[in-house]
This record gives C-alpha cells, structure tokens and sequence, in this order.
C-alpha cells in the first residue's frame, strides 16, 4: 500500500469519530495528530456530481440540514454545519469533498476511501473516485473499499492499479461474505468486522496474497484478539487509544515485530 508500512496499521474510522464530529477536516486531523498511520472515511456524489465525504445517505444525522445526498448539489450542502450536532466546539465545520481531504492528506499516511452504495447500478462514484486517485498519485496510498463487490469491480475497469478491499459484515450473505469474491476481483485486502476474525481465516487471506484490515475495534480486548490472529490493520473509533496500546507492546511481540 505504501513504501513502509508499518507492522500495524491504524486508521482512524472516520477520522477520530470517537472523539470529533466524523468524516469532516477537524477529525481527520484529530486522527492524525492521535497517531493514525491513516484514515478511513465513507463517499458518494452529491447532486452536482462532487464526491463528498458522508457516511449516510441524508444529512439528517450528522448536520443542521435535511435531505438526500444524491438530491443536493454541493452549494446546498455548504449551507450547512456539520460539526456543531457533535459538539459546539466544532460548530462551522462544512461536509468535505474527496478533492480536498486528497489535497490535505499528509505524505506519510494512507487513506481508505469507502464507496457508500447498495444499490445494483453506479451513481457515478467509481470512476470519479478513480479520477482523483489517479489525478494526485495515490495509487501506493489508497484503498478503495465498498460493501457492494459492483462497486469495486466498477473502481476495477475504471483504474486496474488501484487496490481494491472487500467489507463484509455478519449479517451479509454467505455468498458475499469473505473469500468468495476474490475469483470475481483483484483484491488487495479483506476488511471483515472484527466479531469474524480467526486466526484460521487471516492465515487463509494471507496464503492467498490479502491482507486483512478489521472494522471497528475500539475495545482493547478485541485488539488484543484480532492482533492475536494477525490482522495487518485496524480501524478504530479512537487512535489514540490504540496507538498508546500498540507503543506499550514489547517490539518481539505480534506480526514479526
């Protein structure tokens, strides 16, 4: 993914969404300045055709305004805040684009960039996310995430060089749950949630040449337990909890270290 990677790699879910408003400047920031190796973050196109950087379909949840994504262009979204509904101190925060977290990202750390859709058709992401990938050469320290394996086999025709991760949850399928999809896409990793991690299937992911990224371990029992079983990266909520756990290890412990 990047020239050195790091034994383990952090990244910020959303920024620092433990500790800032998610998926805005101030909590990749946060992310950041906690110790993040990187950052994971959730897009879609607004109205005018911009990717803006938004977990939700509406902006009801985590902003003053309300309406669809997709129904409004990005002038409509400046109107609003997006910080204050965390808390006053982050009152004036405005929705990101991907063109600007891009433009700030640090030249030391990675990105992963998850293409929100669920549904069959494209909306327009994929090969607008491939874009900005390509226009500031960030094919070594990008991934590129989706639930939805169109989405990524899309980001595939689009840019063959950019890697490719698969998340998947409990409650998908069986048939798109993990390992399946890998005749389907040329992945670079897999991104299980956390409660499907084993020893048996990251030592399977990474006979196969995938690295395994787990989602979203804020508990330090559970980074204990998936580091236990090798995963190469963590998404966290909070950082600068992991980051403090994973510099308190002895340097022999976990994955070669």
């Amino acid at each position: 993914m990047c020239p050195k990677v790091p034994p383990l790699i952090i990244f910020g879910h959303r920024g620092a969404a433990g500790t800032s408003p998610e998926n805005t400047h101030a909590a990749f920031q946060q992310a950041f300045a906690d110790g993040a190796h990187g950052i994971e973050l959730d897009v879609q196109c607004c109205a005018s055709g911009e990717v803006v950087v938004i977990h939700d379909e509406t902006i009801d949840r985590t902003s003053t305004g309300v309406g669809r994504v997709a129904e409004l262009s990005l002038n409509d979204l400046r109107a609003f805040d997006f910080g204050q509904w965390y808390d006053a101190r982050f009152a004036g925060e405005g929705i990101p684009t991907l063109e600007e977290v891009f433009a700030q990202l640090p030249t030391d750390k990675v990105i992963n960039v998850e293409i929100k859709n669920d549904h069959f058709s494209s909306r327009g992401e994929e090969r607008a996310v491939a874009r900005l990938i390509a226009r500031f050469d960030l094919h070594e320290r990008c991934l590129v995430s989706s639930f939805n394996p169109l989405v990524l086999w899309r980001v595939q025709q689009c840019d063959a060089r950019i890697a490719l991760a698969y998340l998947y949850r409990p409650q998908s399928p069986w048939y798109l749950r993990g390992l399946p999809v890998t005749r389907l896409l040329r992945l670079r990793a897999l991104h299980p949630h956390h409660s499907l991690v084993t020893a048996a299937r990251v030592a399977l992911a990474h006979r196969l040449g995938l690295q395994v990224n787990t989602w979203t371990v804020n508990d330090l029992n559970d980074v204990e337990r998936v580091v236990a079983c090798g995963v190469d990266g963590i998404v966290t909520d909070y950082p600068s909890r992991l980051a403090r756990w994973h510099a308190s290890r002895p340097s022999s412990s976990g994955q070669g270290e």
